[in-house]
């Protein structure tokens, strides 16, 4: 699979998903490059079991998918 190289920094897909980062903050793409979630974290874990790990504004949290 090849994403256009837009971004600063990606991770290795996961679950179908992957963290990527734009001006620094993080977002999360699916496998044909569409956003899932735009860049609005500050950091993202990998996906395990359809959670991972966010932090926005200085606060953690879970972020699941559907």
């Amino acid at each position: 699979i090849a994403i256009d190289p837009i971004f600063a920094q990606a991770g290795s897909f996961s679950e179908g998903y992957a963290f990527v980062k734009m001006r620094e903050r993080v977002g999360v793409i699916d496998r044909e490059g569409e956003w899932i979630f735009p860049p609005c974290f500050e950091y993202l874990s990998s996906f395990k079991n359809g959670i991972a790990i966010v932090c926005a504004e200085d606060r953690y949290g879970f972020l699941r998918l559907k």
